[in-house]
């Protein structure tokens, strides 16, 4: 999968506009394709699964929050290779590509009793430590942040990890 096959979804993607509606409320998403799922919403972009490539997710920012993403693809460069995080395949004009993860969120766990093995929080911790090895700032780790795959952790949206605090 470390070819450029992610692209095929940039005819659909394009149909799509992702609206900031403030510093911390929800985007709006406006357009449509029936290629397209959304899987995440966030306060600067949308996440999509392209249907008939399901194996990568699509990160849709707002035309605002364009900078953030030339920031976190400075950050998925600098955490490339770790088995905590998605892959990284690449970058389109408004979007970045990444792996596609399954699993239940922390928070989806919390909801529906579902038990967090101890080996997810080691994860989780080992994840931080790794993100401080590299300069940066693990930021904004929180339960609809982290998946329960395979009973190990994946953190996901490391946006932030550029901030300080």
């Amino acid at each position: 999968m470390n070819n450029e096959q992610w692209k095929q979804a940039e005819t659909a993607l394009a149909c799509m506009e992702v609206i900031k509606n403030g510093t911390n409320d929800p985007v709006t998403i406006e357009g449509e394709s029936d290629d397209l799922r959304c899987v995440g919403i966030g306060t600067d972009a949308a996440v999509f699964v392209y249907e008939p490539l399901p194996a990568y997710a699509y990160k849709l920012y707002a035309v605002e929050a364009l900078p953030k993403k030339e920031a976190e693809i400075k950050v998925y460069q600098e955490l490339m290779g770790s088995p905590y995080f998605p892959v990284f395949y690449g970058t389109g004009e408004r979007y970045v590509a990444i792996s596609h993860e399954s699993g239940l969120t922390l928070y989806d766990c919390l909801l529906y009793g579902v038990p967090v093995p101890r080996q997810v929080i080691e994860d989780v911790e080992a994840a931080r430590s790794f993100v401080r090895s590299k300069g940066l700032n693990p930021r904004d780790i929180h339960l609809k942040n982290v998946l329960l795959q395979d009973g190990r952790g994946k953190v996901l949206d490391v946006s932030e990890y550029v901030q300080d605090g």
